[in-house]
């Protein structure tokens, strides 16, 4: 794991985000990595969403997509009196004349008909209908994010969005939800570059969050916590003690095997916060320019309750962290 350099803990974060393992759900990771709780996460996933580029490409080519549309054509029954408008379904038609005193002209057929409620528009939909959602949902938080322009460009996307999917050719499609095989065909059939737009805002949805969704509710001090974390695990691996990659949990702290990094926001009761292995906690001063240290280290003690706490208040530390984390983890094998 390369370390980033002092003076730019956002690449520690950069660089943790992308070494989670896979898969994960965005509420789970945002909150193990950011502290952030799941319901400001589904926020910023749906602001997100609504200002990806992905959504812009999407309602951008609405107008060219919806003249190209797939059809789909399937018989329907078509009762006629003296008239065959398809081949003759001889049971309805049977069943039909019994009601009409025997009349002998009346027919049931089988009638081609035309209608946009194929595999590709179901994707469509699907799409449109994640980038209004996302819209609606993101509202709140576009307000205190970015402000009236933000929030007044998420209302427009919803309401492009919501006018594309009551446009006549979309309203009888069924749902708003696409399964596995009617991705496959939206992404590989005859009219896939008409649908290609469609297929990316699905996979977006798929992977919501990109790191710079979440740097902006990143404070200094998590990053320079993100930042001490893959130092030591660099000098652990180096000392012949790797640990496996970051996994999120649905407890809100990051595992990798033995260690565990735990925001101070999501521990819970006596739980122990900061960069944790068997009997031993390393964090970082509270606040990050604490300029008493000792203080310092003494209210991360307090925190947690007694456990043997390491500070790191500098780069010349974090060798002295990593050896006493390193002998914590012998111990305990």
């Amino acid at each position: 794991m390369a370390v980033p350099a002092p003076h730019d803990l956002r690449r520690a974060t950069r660089a943790l985000w992308s070494f989670l393992a896979k898969p994960y759900t965005p509420e789970e990771a945002a909150q193990c990595v950011t502290g952030m709780p799941p319901s400001l996460t589904r926020q910023v996933v749906a602001v997100a969403l609504a200002t990806s580029p992905e959504a812009a490409t999407l309602l951008a080519a609405m107008p060219q997509t919806l003249r190209a549309l797939a059809i789909v054509t399937h018989d329907e029954p078509v009762r006629g009196v003296g008239e065959v408008r398809g081949p003759i379904l001889w049971g309805e038609t049977v069943a039909a004349r019994s009601g009409t005193a025997g009349r002998t002209d009346v027919f049931v057929c089988a009638s081609p008909i035309r209608a946009y409620d194929s595999p590709e528009n179901r994707v469509l939909a699907a799409a449109l209908a994640v980038v209004a959602r996302s819209a609606r949902r993101g509202d709140s938080l576009a307000k205190l994010m970015g402000g009236p322009p933000l929030a007044a460009r998420l209302r427009d996307t919803g309401s492009r969005s919501r006018h594309f999917l009551d446009h006549r050719t979309l309203t009888g499609v069924m749902g708003e939800r696409a399964d596995a095989r009617a991705v496959a065909r939206a992404r590989k059939g005859p009219k896939k570059a008409t649908y290609r737009p469609a297929v990316a805002m699905l996979e977006r949805a798929r992977n919501p969050l990109l790191i710079d969704d979440l740097l902006p509710f990143v404070d200094p001090r998590t990053a320079r916590q993100h930042d001490v974390l893959l130092a030591i695990a660099e000098r652990l691996q180096e000392a012949g003690m790797p640990l496996p990659e970051p996994s999120p949990t649905p407890h809100g702290h990051l595992a990798m095997g033995p260690v565990l990094f735990r925001h101070a926001s999501v521990a819970a009761g006596s739980e122990p916060a900061g960069i944790i292995g068997p009997g031993i906690v390393v964090d970082v001063p509270d606040p990050l320019d604490h300029v008493d240290l000792a203080k310092a280290a003494a209210d991360l003690a307090r925190w947690n309750r007694g456990v043997e706490t390491v500070l790191v208040a500098c780069e010349a530390d974090i060798d002295a962290a990593a050896e006493r984390l390193a002998a914590a983890l012998a111990r305990a094998a």
